[in-house]
């Protein structure tokens, strides 16, 4: 299903009333394990870790998937009303039922699932580091230590916690094992993985009408966005005429969005998201971290690769171990490394030729979707 047919798709689970039509992958005696997806939520996150497994699962021999809905993002969606409105022939089905993160108390939910369907395992995709999140984070005040807390106790009751990397399955186990010794949740790092899904049928690029290059900047902390009209100025000092383009940016945009140079991505739109990444023709893209940067998740690498976007990555950064296993991307150690490594991949055409062809080879072959990273998905799902 290319990317462009999700549209169609949420259509189609919106409108389509009689069951078996709007659940085509329903069959109670396939043999299969059954996985059922709780109305995952158009925006990143939910994108790679529930809409695209759904889709995938399903062209395995092993495994069934089924979304219940795909929702527009709402922050504050009612899962326990959700639940209600589910057909019951679902709930039955299902081995595994999958919730995004779920902040608000999830006990006397999953007390009712367990208790009408014990033959469930219960699941939270678990999409942040809600325990580090910095001062500068449009959500700061609103993840209280009391929410933190509640995570934590609905964590603790649900069987499967799976999470975006290993730093944060190792942060959340080891919570886990401290808080709520007597929990059996288990929990686990799925990989980030893309799919040819989301990059069927791009439309054809238009010719730039500007000489300006633009430098994605993606998911930056306060500290790295202040510092880049230093790097800036440096590089204009050089005769480049810049950009840079900001990505998925946490904090108050306001003050930043003064400076012409500087613009904000509109990712509201989800459904055109790749679409419209593919038309902003970046030239370089530059990913840095700090340490709450470092338990997210390494889809915008993946997907700029793809896109043959040459990548600049600070040390610690998720995406680093892969650049120094693979070299397919540049490291930056130190501050003057940005300046240096931009230069390097906007001056040197076949060293720019060399990392995009090596980059993308080896997302394709390590980072998407096969039947090899299938099995780290379905080895757990049994």
């Amino acid at each position: 299903m290319p990317m462009q047919t999700i549209t169609h798709f949420y259509e189609h689970l919106k409108n389509v009333k009689p069951f078996l039509e709007k659940y085509v992958n329903y069959d109670p005696y396939d043999g299969k394990v059954h996985v059922l997806y709780i109305s995952p939520r158009l925006c990143s996150k939910e994108y790679y870790r529930a809409i695209l497994p759904c889709l995938e699962l399903n062209n395995t021999s092993t495994h069934s998937a089924i979304m219940t809905s795909i929702e527009i993002y709402d922050q504050n969606m009612d899962y326990f009303g959700t639940i209600k409105r589910i057909d019951v022939r679902l709930l039955k089905w299902a081995n595994y039922i999958v919730f995004p993160t779920i902040l608000s108390d999830m006990k006397y939910m999953t007390y009712v699932l367990r208790l009408l369907y014990p033959h469930l395992q219960i699941v939270m995709n678990l999409d942040d580091n809600y325990h580090k999140i910095p001062s500068w984070h449009n959500s700061y005040k609103d993840i209280t230590s009391a929410v933190q807390d509640q995570l934590l106790l609905n964590l603790s009751t649900f069987d499967l916690c799976i999470c975006q990397n290993e730093r944060l399955k190792d942060q959340y186990r080891s919570a886990l094992n401290f808080f709520h010794k007597d929990s059996s949740c288990l929990v686990v790092n799925f990989p980030t993985l893309i799919s040819r899904k989301s990059f069927e049928n791009l439309s054809a690029i238009m010719p730039q009408i500007d000489s300006i290059i633009r430098i994605g900047v993606f998911s930056p902390s306060e500290k790295f966005l202040n510092f880049l009209p230093s790097l800036l100025e440096k590089l204009r000092q050089k005769k480049l005429e810049l950009c840079f383009v900001i990505f998925d940016y946490k904090g108050a945009k306001t003050k930043h969005k003064r400076d012409q140079s500087v613009e904000f991505f509109d990712d509201s739109n989800y459904m055109n998201y790749f679409e419209d990444l593919h038309k902003m023709q970046l030239k370089v893209a530059l990913f840095s971290v700090s340490e709450y940067l470092e338990y997210q998740s390494i889809d915008n690498y993946l997907e700029m690769a793809v896109l043959g976007v040459p990548t600049i990555v600070c040390e610690n950064h998720p995406a680093s171990f892969i650049i120094k296993k693979r070299e397919s991307g540049l490291l930056v150690s130190k501050e003057n490394d940005w300046e240096l490594n931009i230069c390097k991949v906007l001056e040197e055409s076949n060293f720019r030729k060399i990392l995009i062809s090596h980059s993308a080879k080896m997302v394709w072959k390590h980072h998407s979707f096969t039947q090899k990273t299938l099995k780290k998905i379905t080895s757990v799902l049994v």
